[in-house]
């Protein structure tokens, strides 16, 4: 199909789907920070992902899980927008019920081969949900996998990337959405000229394309780790483009840890930036257990440590 037929179509979808408003201070019955109690603390459905696969049924499993804990809101990660529109409208309609809101997010790199028939389905799928409207992805994509070393894009690479991006961004904004990337493998910064990493995606690409942080994935994830301060101030000159956090945190041995704990970057730090740019939207990403009853102990534990902290 066309890619002008595509997206028509695609409109045309998403005009059918309901539309929930989102509201910015965080539910009556939900979990509160007492220093920030503007945010609405969600979790990630990849917490349970190795004892519930993504499918439909799991991730109404998991929505109960988030309701009952007094969760605002949860992710679901669909990497290459696998469920289907009707699975996803049902979900919707789940959620709605479950009184939580849904972010949806893929995770395909833009150099990917299948990204534009992946975030076209994705973007009809995203529309569904009640919440704050963003369709994330990462940049990272197979140009990564093939080389364990890479950590920046070449300028050729770039062009290419920014192209793509630039144009999903735009097709996510004609049907209500904002796409954000989430920053993993790449570096924070390239030299701009021969090598380019998340900066140079969101000072050159277009005014559509958002972001959404991490807390920890500077440190841990990234394979050109960078400082604290350096981090910091990533977070600020990107936190009027953020839309949402994930809540991740390691030591001085840049490690995640099982639970949310003191952060190489004190987490009240990055509190502080997206609370000042009113992002409300903060989820618990930890790492994944083969039980279900360990990740939901570690999930409580992290509650504990935020209540109790923030």
């Amino acid at each position: 199909m066309k890619k002008k037929t595509f997206v028509s179509l695609l409109i045309g979808i998403v005009c059918g789907a309901f539309i929930v408003t989102d509201v910015c201070a965080a539910p009556k019955g939900k979990l509160v920070l007492k220093k920030y109690p503007n945010f609405k603390i969600g979790i990630l459905a990849n917490n349970f992902i190795k004892p519930l696969p993504l499918t439909k049924d799991n991730m109404k499993k998991i929505m109960d899980w988030t309701s009952e804990n007094s969760f605002a809101w949860m992710e679901i990660r669909d990497p290459r927008a696998d469920l289907t529109y009707a699975e996803c409208k049902e979900l919707a309609a789940y959620a709605v019920s479950k009184n939580i809101e849904i972010v949806y997010a893929l995770n395909i790199g833009f150099l990917d081969p299948q990204f534009n028939e992946v975030f076209y389905r994705g973007c009809a799928n995203a529309s569904l949900f009640p919440g704050p409207k963003v369709i994330r992805t990462s940049a990272p994509g197979p140009e990564f996998d093939a080389d364990a070393k890479k950590s920046t894009w070449t300028k050729e690479e770039f062009d290419k990337l920014i192209a793509v991006a630039n144009n999903a961004a735009n097709v996510a904004k004609l049907v209500g959405l904002d796409l954000v990337v989430e920053h993993a493998f790449e570096a924070m910064q390239g030299d701009g000229v021969t090598s380019f990493g998340m900066v140079e995606i969101q000072t050159k690409g277009n005014m559509n394309i958002g972001s959404q942080y991490d807390t920890a994935n500077f440190f841990a994830v990234s394979r050109a780790p960078v400082s604290p301060e350096a981090a910091k101030g990533y977070f600020e000159k990107f936190a009027k483009k953020t839309r949402y956090v994930h809540i991740k945190t390691c030591g001085t041995d840049d490690v995640v840890t099982d639970v949310i704990t003191d952060n190489v970057l004190d987490l009240g730090v990055i509190f502080d930036i997206v609370a000042k740019a009113k992002i409300n939207y903060l989820g618990i990403e930890i790492p994944q257990q083969v039980k279900f009853e360990d990740v939901q102990a570690n999930l409580r534990e992290s509650v504990v440590y935020l209540k109790s902290k923030y």
